[in-house]
């Protein structure tokens, strides 16, 4: 689907830490062999915003909408 949207190659790749092994390895294997490109010409991994020592999720309704952070301005 990247590919469709993006092209061959994309300028960033970003990545959720907790999907670095192996998922990305895999997807990344499988778009240079099809393409005989590189995937990305920079990879960037996050790691998850905590709220009050705990990873933000909706499962645990932690987290914080736009409309919160900012009021009604959004």
């Amino acid at each position: 689907m990247a590919m469709k949207y993006l092209g061959e190659t994309l300028d960033i790749h970003y990545r959720r830490i907790d999907l670095a092994f192996p998922h990305h390895e895999y997807e990344i294997a499988q778009s240079e062999g099809a393409t005989g490109k590189p995937f990305a010409k920079y990879l960037a991994a996050r790691e998850h915003l905590l709220v009050e020592g705990e990873k933000m999720s909706k499962s645990l309704a932690n987290f914080f909408t736009l409309r919160d952070l900012f009021g009604e301005r959004v």
